[in-house]
């Protein structure tokens, strides 16, 4: 009614950008590590998510939580600033343990004696490096044992 007008302009700007999953992989578990820690990396615009991990018998709402089972896990991160949602699956493996031994014995020289060696020659398809003990000696790097 005076005469005088005013405007401002406003930019609304949405995000509607899903988080972004990508594994830290392999995740295995076996004799040695009979649990593993599942961890993923997760981005997207605005910082902030929930998580939510399910697999064989397992549910969790850690962000990096050990899984003792192998098998399928899934992922669901929910971006906690605007809802979006992304679902990863990563596979937890079975590590095989030592599959065949093969070795060589020597007897002892006279009975009561104690010089007879048991000598590892093979471990199946396994990877060394390898430690030996028998009866509960202590480890060693060497596959003479006696």
């Amino acid at each position: 009614s005076n005469g005088c007008s005013a405007s401002a302009s406003v930019t609304i700007t949405a995000d509607y950008e899903a988080p972004v999953i990508q594994f830290n992989q392999p995740f295995e578990i076996g004799c040695t590590s009979p649990s593993v820690v599942l961890n993923a990396n997760v981005s997207a615009a605005t910082p902030g998510f929930a998580y939510e991990w399910s697999g064989p018998g397992f549910s969790s709402n850690q962000v990096n939580p050990a899984v003792t089972q192998p098998g399928l896990y899934q992922l669901t991160v929910t971006s906690i600033s605007n809802g979006c949602t992304a679902v990863a699956q990563t596979t937890v493996t079975q590590v095989s343990g030592i599959s065949a031994v093969t070795y060589r014995v020597a007897a002892p020289s006279c009975p009561g004696f104690a010089d007879g060696r048991l000598s590892v020659l093979s471990v199946g398809s396994n990877t060394p490096p390898f430690v030996y003990a028998l009866d509960g000696a202590s480890f060693s790097a060497s596959p003479d044992i006696g």
